[in-house]
């Protein structure tokens, strides 16, 4: 009588994930399919980008608007917010993606080591935050150059 219980618990508890599952998947397919929609264009209201050489010489001005060409060395995603890593062979920069600039396909879909060309502002980071530097590079406006996919199991060789 009890193991009849526990495996009718068991079948419903399975039967309930696979559910969620299901639900979960449907929402992050609907998700992609409406970030591929959002399209960015540069803001042509902002002063003129000042294009970086080099992200370990940039001069701090709040009044001037960068860009950054690099990759990503580190990256976390959040619900609302996404902060970069990028290196460009000369030093590491804090990069915040927000807004519309996070609801892109490629902004959902970004990967380590993939190349990218970032526009916006710098600012200091808060006391008791961190970041190289000691400042961010808050994004209006980027472009995904390159795309590092992934290697899976199945692609690599086997000796």
């Amino acid at each position: 009588m009890n193991s009849r219980r526990s495996e009718k618990k068991a079948d419903e508890l399975a039967e309930r994930e696979a559910k969620e599952k299901g639900e979960e998947r449907q929402k992050r397919e609907r998700l992609f399919e409406e970030s591929k929609s959002v399209v960015l264009t540069e803001d042509t209201s902002l002063p003129k980008a000042i294009k970086v050489v080099k992200t370990s010489v940039m001069s701090f001005n709040l009044t001037e608007v960068f860009r950054v060409f690099g990759w990503i060395h580190r990256l976390r995603q959040q619900k609302d917010i996404t902060f970069l890593t990028l290196r460009d062979g000369t030093g590491y920069l804090q990069v915040v993606l927000s807004g519309r600039v996070k609801q892109t396909y490629h902004a959902l879909t970004l990967t380590l080591k993939s190349t990218v060309e970032l526009i916006g502002t710098l600012q200091v980071v808060p006391e008791g935050k961190m970041a190289p530097g000691g400042h961010a590079l808050i994004v209006d406006h980027w472009q995904l150059a390159w795309v590092l996919h992934p290697v899976r199991k199945m692609h690599l060789l086997t000796v």
